[in-house]
């Protein structure tokens, strides 16, 4: 399997800093611009690589409790010389996961990347989201996955990939025992002992692994969030033979 590696991005945000120190009171105008992260391409297999490309909005407002909102989005962009079209039908997507959290009017919404991986044709990105919307008593956040098949840009289903109902419940099975391991002897922030996972939150590929994940929720719940790796090749004999996730 070729692969690339994987880039842990969390502290992508220092690029920026704090919006108090990446804005002076002068720039707080409303201008919004996009801009390239320094290089940190990658290549796949010479035929895929990507940038990390951050937007950034800014305006003041004494309506927000700091005097102003601000968004602020990093995402990966991906180029390729050999398949532009896949190229062009993934970044689509990728656009989409991206500015699906948004507020409809003014309101903090903040996108960060957290890990890409590509290798054998998948992109895969861990990202998480926040937003304080004017029409909203608190704020709200998200951790999720994108995976992608660069074969067509497409996003890869997770149950799409095996052979049958039956192969995928069995294969479901198996990665909940697996986030349940992982979760025992761990509590929440309020002492309490995390309750099992009954279900996957998402997945993502890893190398030669298939990384689930269950997050059970937000605040004291976060404690729980859980993930579990299993070998990409254990599945071979479940998986269809044009499976994303085959090596």
């Amino acid at each position: 399997m070729q692969f690339v590696r994987q880039v842990f991005l969390g502290g992508v945000m220092v690029f920026c800093g704090p919006l108090v120190a990446a804005y002076s009171s002068a720039e707080l105008t409303g201008e919004s611009g996009a801009r390239d992260e320094v290089d940190r391409s990658a290549s796949a297999g010479g035929a895929f690589e990507y940038r990390l490309q951050t937007e950034e909005t800014a305006r003041l407002d004494d309506r927000f409790p700091f005097g102003y909102w601000k968004v602020h989005r990093v995402y990966p962009v991906l180029m390729s010389e050999d398949q532009p079209r896949a190229v062009q039908v993934a970044n689509k997507r990728i656009v989409e996961r991206v500015h699906g959290y948004r507020c409809d009017g003014m309101g903090d919404v903040t996108f960060s990347t957290r890990e890409v991986f590509i290798g054998n044709g998948v992109l895969s990105m861990t990202y998480d989201a926040s937003w304080m919307c004017a029409s909203m008593s608190s704020p709200q956040s998200e951790s999720g996955f994108l995976n992608l098949d660069l074969r067509g840009g497409s996003e890869i289903q997770l149950e799409d990939q095996f052979r049958d109902a039956a192969a995928y419940e069995g294969f479901r099975a198996v990665a909940i025992v697996a986030l349940n391991e992982e979760l025992e002897g761990r509590t929440a922030s309020d002492g309490r002992r995390c309750p099992p996972a009954s279900s996957m939150s998402g997945f993502k590929v890893s190398g030669g692994e298939l990384v689930v994940a269950s997050f059970p929720g937000q605040g004291e719940n976060s404690a729980c969030d859980v993930e579990a790796a299993l070998p990409l090749d254990s599945l071979d004999d479940e998986l269809k033979p044009d499976s994303s996730l085959r090596l």
